[in-house]
């Protein structure tokens, strides 16, 4: 894999099989995940679906409680307290047309926000089927062997503003108190008076 990528996530250029080959099954074998170039889902559907996914996530609580969590891993993850800055939506098969309708149904997502969705989901569905036949050839395995696997396809949002307004309240406390009150020059810690 080399030096260089030994630190950094694989990158895989879909526009460069099958040379890719020996790369996709060392990032797999090596690291679990990769990035993918030259995929062929636009920037504009992936900016909308982004818009799509925030508008789904900044719903009020009880109306993301709604979607049902019918399938470890689908319907809605609320923050809890080992996870108190991330929340979810999930679809557990992302190929089921079927599941992006109750996934919509349950959010009242609008027409439009369906069809970015749908369009989306085939994209996404699409794009990894071609990466599992992709990496079943790099192993000289059948490419046919995922067809009718689940692909489960996750809406994520992580609160960092509320992480950021954390940590400038605990600074405002943790400045106004005296006893720990640390001071810097020229960006290096000094001593603390106690």
């Amino acid at each position: 894999m080399g030096e260089q990528e030994g630190r950094n996530v694989p990158v895989i250029d879909l526009q460069r099989f099958p040379s890719q080959y020996e790369k996709l099954r060392g990032a797999c074998e090596e690291w679990g995940c990769f990035r993918v170039l030259n995929h062929g889902i636009s920037e504009a559907l992936m900016a909308e679906m982004k818009a799509v996914a925030r508008s789904l996530l900044d719903l009020p609580m009880e109306a993301k409680k709604k979607k049902k969590n019918v399938v470890e891993g689908s319907g809605y993850l609320e923050p809890d307290k080992a996870y108190p800055l991330y929340e979810s939506l999930g679809l557990w098969d992302m190929g089921s047309a079927q599941g992006v309708d109750e996934l919509c149904s349950q959010s009242n997502a609008s027409p439009h926000q369906r069809e970015i969705m749908k369009i989306y989901r085939e994209a996404v569905h699409e794009l990894a089927m071609n990466m599992a036949d992709e990496l079943a050839r790099s192993t000289g395995l059948s490419s046919s062997r995922f067809e009718d696997w689940a692909c489960q396809l996750r809406l994520n949002k992580h609160s960092f503003k509320l992480l950021a307004l954390l940590v400038q309240y605990y600074t405002q406390i943790w400045d106004s108190w005296p006893l720990f009150k640390m001071t810097t020059t020229h960006g290096a810690m000094e001593d603390c008076a106690l």
